[in-house]
């Protein structure tokens, strides 16, 4: 995991973010040379916090801690999560690089979702089918991606997208297995102190990272990246056993098409759970995104996707017909 930047360079550490997906490294004091070392291995993302090189500077800043998506500039434990997950496509690497210790604790947590989605998926499949659904979590409030926290991608792989806050929420049959998925978390957890001048690089589609509580004046620089292509780091994992048939996708039994609206689920200003009617009668729009949300067989019951189907029919922008 450990790699001698100084002597091997950044084609070692791409390399172990190619195989193993995760590698630390020292070396580095400040954030000018963590972003020398990032722009090395490709092209830094922009993010809310960060100055104009792309790092952030992560310390303790008192109330501005407090506030929901700021954890990262308290002194709080920060639980187990993917960097950007309310955002369609996150960053793919994630790096980070220690200015000033803690006084006590603030080590860092790392977490292979590969790992855990393995264990899931061999002790507790219904869990990890649950956890697979499309479309079963809303990531980053009503302005964020809906998702899942296990991707399936092309070739039966997968990817892993999770935060578990006041900024997630979970459909009702996901929310079940939210206490096997963080056993499952801390189960395969890993902890590490992180000295002045050293680091840690994760594939951010891959490892979930975290860190528990600290005293004192740390310092943490953290920088996102979209490596260069040439490196070939995947931005998804191939999971150790087979994938079960059952496996959901996006494919449904109705097949629906709409004569106008929003193609965006994203734009729906809330999420709501199946068992509920919606706060009030949806617009032909809202309707054709309720409906995209709530991608279910006709045979499970929704309130939700049969108020929208009675606003589409009545408007007469919706058809059916019945697969072959």
């Amino acid at each position: 995991m450990y790699v001698d930047i100084h002597r091997h360079g950044t084609e070692a550490l791409a390399a172990a973010l190619a195989s193993d997906g995760i590698a630390t490294f020292d070396g580095i004091p400040d954030q000018t040379e963590l972003a020398r070392l990032g722009s090395a291995l490709g092209v830094i993302v922009a993010h809310r916090d960060s100055g104009t090189d792309g790092v952030t500077t992560l310390a303790d800043l008192g109330q501005v801690g407090t506030q929901p998506g700021y954890a990262g500039f308290s002194n709080r434990a920060l639980p187990a999560h993917t960097d950007r997950s309310g955002v369609a496509r996150p960053p793919h690497l994630l790096m980070v690089a220690c200015g000033h210790e803690a006084a006590t604790g603030g080590e860092c947590i790392a977490i292979d979702g590969k790992a855990v989605y393995d264990d899931l998926a061999e002790s507790m499949p219904e869990a990890s089918r649950a956890l697979s659904h499309p479309r079963s979590v809303l990531f980053g409030g009503a302005a964020g991606h809906l998702g899942s926290v296990f991707e399936h991608t092309s070739g039966g792989r997968v990817r892993v997208r999770f935060r578990l806050d006041e900024l997630a929420q979970y459909s009702p049959e996901a929310r079940r297995w939210l206490p096997t998925l963080v056993q499952a978390i801390e189960h395969h957890t890993m902890a590490f102190v992180l000295p002045a001048g050293h680091g840690y690089v994760i594939n951010n589609h891959r490892w979930l990272h975290g860190r528990r509580a600290f005293t004192g004046n740390r310092i943490i620089y953290r920088l996102s990246i979209d490596p260069f292509t040439h490196y070939g780091i995947p931005t998804d994992f191939a999971p150790t056993g087979p994938r079960p048939d059952d496996y959901p996708t996006d494919t449904v039994r109705v097949h629906i098409a709409f004569e106008n609206g929003s193609d965006d689920p994203n734009h729906y200003p809330y999420y709501d759970d199946c068992e509920r009617e919606p706060h009030t009668a949806p617009t032909v729009s809202e309707a054709h995104q309720l409906m995209q949300i709530h991608l279910h067989p006709e045979n499970r019951p929704c309130r939700q996707r049969r108020a929208a189907l009675q606003v589409l029919e009545q408007a007469g922008h919706l058809r059916r017909r019945i697969p072959n």
